[in-house]
């Protein structure tokens, strides 16, 4: 009896693998119709969508687990199965331990330190407010070409970064007329962001620059593993022991968000330009603030929300758009044959 339901269970699993396989030939018989650009802009859009809600999650997770714990948590679980994955599916791929480029080791602790930067600002000014001065990176981008490259600024671009300062300086004052901590507490949050979007510059530069010789997750697969390194020592073991199954679900799909937007982000480079990922990913801060006004109307109190005040929202608007104009190149003319 017992040989005869093992053997009915694996007849069942198969068959159900078999769809899955099916499903996957059908998806991918789709993606492989579409051209460069729209996949681009697919898995642009897929990262700004979950970096849309990742803070407020984030914030979230924080009520029960400190920042470094959740960092660590999320770095391993998107190594473990984005390896996972890699090993059934690209096993080739594990070619990248023998031969390491050096600058991938500077763009793992640079996306590291981002991560403390940006959950630190968080912890200490709250998701909407990270979410606007974390597009800064954009801009802290087209400076570096200037700046490094000595590529120069048209007057779009100029014009985009006075509406970028115009916006930060708008939702800032606005945002510490409804805070809730202290003012050293916040403009704390604000440095910390900072630092994570200027580190964060880092880690694209390499990206964009090493994911024309190497697959884009066979990158992300070192990417996330020397964080985990690297963090293991601030781990809380102790806490992760103690908390519920449903923070248990949250850390994991906070390991997912990880995995699959920088995924995506990674794909995204190899099939559209840098500057056009740039525009598609700058949107995610309307939909952090969107979603935490809906929440405040709504008197959910599972985190702290504040309505953001319309010149708040004026100002981030601002940012986002401004961010754009920077972040847009201009156009070459075609040259007649």
């Amino acid at each position: 009896m017992f040989f005869f339901s093992i053997d009915k269970y694996t007849q069942t699993l198969s068959k159900r693998l078999h769809k899955l396989n099916f499903i996957s030939e059908w998806t991918h018989n789709i993606f492989s119709k579409l051209d460069n650009t729209t996949k681009g802009i697919l898995f642009a859009a897929t990262t700004a969508l979950f970096w849309g809600f990742l803070g407020i999650f984030l914030k979230i997770a924080l009520k029960e687990i400190d920042s470094m714990t959740i960092i660590w948590m999320r770095f391993v679980v998107a190594f473990s199965f984005l390896s996972l994955w890699l090993a059934i599916k690209r096993p080739s791929e594990f070619i990248i331990y023998k031969k390491m480029p050096p600058l991938l080791l500077v763009a793992a602790l640079s996306l590291g330190f981002n991560y403390i930067g940006y959950m630190k600002g968080i912890e200490h000014a709250g998701p909407a407010t990270a979410q606007i001065l974390i597009q800064s990176a954009q801009v802290m981008l087209v400076l570096v070409g200037i700046f490094i490259f000595k590529e120069r600024l048209n007057k779009k671009q100029l014009i985009g970064v006075a509406i970028v300062t115009v916006g930060f300086l708008l939702f800032y004052s606005e945002s510490i007329e409804n805070i809730s901590t202290n003012r050293e507490t916040y403009d704390m949050g604000v440095l910390y962001t900072l630092f994570g979007a200027a580190i964060w510059v880092v880690y694209a530069a390499i990206q964009k620059r090493l994911v024309a010789t190497h697959s884009a997750q066979q990158l992300n697969m070192i990417i996330y593993l020397v964080p985990v390194l690297m963090f293991v020592c601030f781990a809380d073991f102790g806490r992760l022991a103690e908390i519920s199954l449903e923070m248990w679900l949250l850390v994991i799909f906070l390991g997912l968000n990880t995995l699959i937007a920088y995924g995506s982000l990674a794909e995204a480079f190899k099939y559209l330009e840098a500057s056009k990922v740039s525009i598609i990913i700058t949107l995610n801060p309307i939909i952090t603030i969107t979603t935490l006004t809906i929440m405040a109307y709504l008197e959910v109190t599972i985190i702290e929300t504040t309505v953001i005040s319309i010149l708040g929202f004026v100002g981030a608007i601002l940012v986002v758009f401004g961010a754009v104009l920077v972040i847009t190149k201009k156009r070459q003319p075609k040259v007649k044959g």
